[in-house]
């Protein structure tokens, strides 16, 4: 399996550079004179949680001198050239490998010590665990699975456009709560899991941790449909990114200590957001109400200034409920709404004073904090969350569209309340997302506002179960988890 386990190492340092692209750096003092730019990008992707400082140099620059010795890249090439470069090696090796399958030469001692580590921290979590990584080729779509025991490659033929229009036509549907979402969800449900399916039965897999490339970071893959049930409803899910498989020692933790920070008036053109004191209620203790222990910053006490001091106060886990405009590559344009009406863009949440590396947990409970898009000059850029786990935060759940205020006011405390059993994060998220597609809801109101830029939808005769309300993607799916899952 040489091939493939060279073919992951270049698809880690792709993805470790495609999600700093949007988080840029961290700030100087981080940097070292002699290393160069793709050096200081990889050793960002693969963060301080998974590598020390000094090992992670080592590994960035054991990768990139194995790759200008193959004359994969060349010292001359700027970084994106280089991760042109790296495009075509990795499409190479996998059809060199579905050609010629594991008969092959062995690969480099560096590549299996690394495979080796991946395939160590799969085994040490509680339950089997795989991970999937898309990788979206010309005329292919290819799906590297790996778990404690193997590393298998996946080809799907199926055209960039073909797959491309079956993304868009799903998230038409899984955004829309007036659309029918199950012929979409189970369109792409074939070709995004449907080649996996037997594999994940054999290795009775219950935690999947997911690698999406290009276009299919949009895919919220919880929502995905095999005819029979959701995604969701089989396996736990999160993204999968440098620091998931670095803290496989970590234990569950019993208990947390949360400042929550939220806006529930109008302000500056933007909606009302009336659920919002209510999740905010429910979710910090006080009196019979709440969950864990903390201190809340409603409307005009959730300032700059009291998120700067708070943060400070390293509790483990902040919770933000609010507006969040997103303009992919325009950091002074994408912002959250602050309680006094002030905006706090991503270009500031990005300098030194918003250090989230004490924080365990960032519940960003606002529209599109987790949603991929491309700049100006069509470069795939990701969002807030990522920004957020660049500048320390652990764990980070984060929306991937305009989520509803209401039937956000109520997934969200179910979420804590499912920590508070002592559920790993992965699965206190996974359990209120079937608890929205499986349990009777009562509905007391029908107020609706999104935590984001209202999007006029389009209506069709589906109608929703009055039973279950939020079965529906729309309310559940949008929900992801980013990187640590215990």
């Amino acid at each position: 399996q040489g091939r493939l386990i060279e073919a992951q190492d270049a698809l880690d340092l792709l993805k470790g550079n495609e999600y700093l692209d949007f988080a840029g750096e961290v700030g100087d003092e981080m940097r070292q004179a002699e290393r160069n730019e793709f050096e200081e990008k990889i050793r960002l992707a693969f963060n301080v949680e998974m590598y020390n400082y000094v090992h992670a140099v080592e590994r960035a620059r054991a990768v990139r001198q194995m790759l200008v010795k193959d004359q994969v890249i060349n010292q001359g090439q700027d970084t994106a050239q280089q991760e042109d470069a790296l495009r075509d090696h990795i499409q190479q090796m996998f059809e060199t490998y579905s050609r010629q399958g594991p008969a092959e030469i062995p690969p480099a001692k560096e590549n299996i010590t690394r495979a080796q580590a991946r395939v160590d921290a799969l085994k040490k979590f509680s339950s089997p665990t795989v991970t999937l990584q898309y990788f979206v080729a010309k005329g292919k779509l290819y799906i590297l699975l790996g778990s404690s025991k193997s590393l298998s490659l996946k080809e799907v033929k199926v055209d960039e456009l073909v797959l491309q229009n079956a993304v868009r036509a799903f998230l038409d549907v899984v955004q829309n709560p007036s659309r029918d979402p199950l012929p979409k969800a189970t369109e792409l449900y074939q070709l995004l899991i449907q080649p996996v399916a037997a594999d994940l039965q054999s290795l009775a897999a219950k935690t999947i941790l997911i690698s999406p490339d290009s276009f299919l970071k949009q895919v919220p893959f919880a929502a995905l449909h095999s005819g029979k049930h959701y995604l969701i409803q089989k396996f736990n899910l999160a993204l999968l990114t440098p620091s998931t498989l670095a803290d496989v020692r970590q234990q569950t933790r019993k208990t947390y200590e949360i400042a929550a920070f939220g806006l529930s008036g109008a302000v500056n053109g933007f909606r009302a957001l009336p659920g919002v004191k209510d999740e905010l209620s429910n979710i910090v203790k006080h009196g019979r109400l709440g969950v864990f222990p903390g201190e809340t910053h409603l409307d005009a006490a959730f300032t700059e200034e009291t998120l700067r001091s708070t943060l400070a106060k390293h509790y483990s886990v902040l919770h933000i409920a609010s507006h969040f405009v997103f303009h992919p590559g325009r950091d002074t344009d994408s912002f959250l709404i602050l309680g006094d009406g002030k905006v706090l863009s991503i270009n500031q949440l990005k300098q030194k004073q918003f250090d989230f590396s004490n924080t365990d947990l960032v519940v960003l409970s606002a529209c599109d904090t987790a949603r991929y898009g491309k700049n100006q000059n069509g470069i795939p850029v990701d969002g807030l969350a990522n920004v957020l786990q660049t500048r320390g935060a652990k764990s980070i759940v984060a929306t991937q569209w305009a989520i509803e205020d209401r039937s956000t006011s109520i997934f969200i405390p179910q979420f804590y309340r499912n920590l508070a059993n002592h559920l790993p994060k992965i699965a206190a998220l996974g359990n209120a997302q079937r608890d929205f597609i499986e349990r009777d809801f009562k509905i007391a109101s029908t107020r609706k506002a999104s935590r984001g830029i209202r999007r006029e939808l389009p209506v069709s005769n589906f109608k929703l179960n009055t039973k279950r309300p939020y079965a529906h993607p729309y309310f559940w799916a949008g929900f992801t988890l980013i990187g640590s899952i215990h």
